[in-house]
């Protein structure tokens, strides 16, 4: 099941940042561990707990996933039909889904700006739980693809911290920003504010 989520998901965010001219740099590995993690919303595609994908609420275009779901349906549970020779769905060109496209792209925005800012705000408050030396946000989520000084982080706090680490590196993959650029979007500077002597 798992295998087959990841598989899916990544043919389906590989395609629409294609049509929404972004770039992409995310794995079917990368969702399988956030779905373990117990994620069940990825960059606005809502998974079921079975592994399925529901919606998007970030879709390029109202009807985008509905009709993407249509022209790659599942050959078996484990191979999947993505061939590039389906045409993905045409972009519509009334002036009323133009707007209804505007529209979508500013909730999107907010969605990505409200995303980036959480991450921030968690991984703030897991560098002030374990006894990390990282000066910056980039440096603390360094430290935590690696393991190191995290090794003291409780459980939740590790999972939590983790899990907005890769959504923000994500982010940054998909928009070709660095982690510094991405904090910039939301006005939060990339420095981590720790005083040992204060915190003893």
């Amino acid at each position: 099941m798992l295998r087959h989520l990841g598989n899916r998901l990544d043919a389906y965010l590989r395609d629409r940042a294609r049509v929404e001219g972004i770039g992409y740099a995310l794995t079917p590995e990368f969702f399988i561990r956030a779905f373990r993690g117990g994620v069940r919303m990825m960059f606005g595609v809502d998974i079921c707990d079975h592994g399925e994908m529901l919606g998007d609420d970030q879709e390029p275009y109202p009807g985008y996933f509905e009709a993407w779901m249509e022209a790659r349906p599942l050959v078996t549970g484990r191979q999947l039909l993505h061939d590039d020779a389906v045409p993905l769905p045409r972009k519509p060109t009334s002036e009323a889904q133009a707007l209804a496209v505007r529209a979508k792209d500013a909730l999107a925005r907010d969605e990505l700006l409200n995303s980036i800012r959480a991450g921030a705000r968690r991984l703030i408050a897991a560098s002030w739980v374990c006894d990390s030396v990282a000066p910056t946000i980039t440096a603390f989520v360094e430290d935590l693809r690696s393991g190191y000084s995290t090794h003291d982080l409780p459980i939740d706090d590790l999972r939590a911290a983790s899990l907005a680490a890769g959504e923000l590196a994500a982010i940054c993959g998909l928009r070709g920003w660095s982690i510094e650029d991405a904090l910039a979007q939301v006005f939060v500077r990339d420095e981590l504010f720790y005083d040992r002597e204060i915190g003893k």
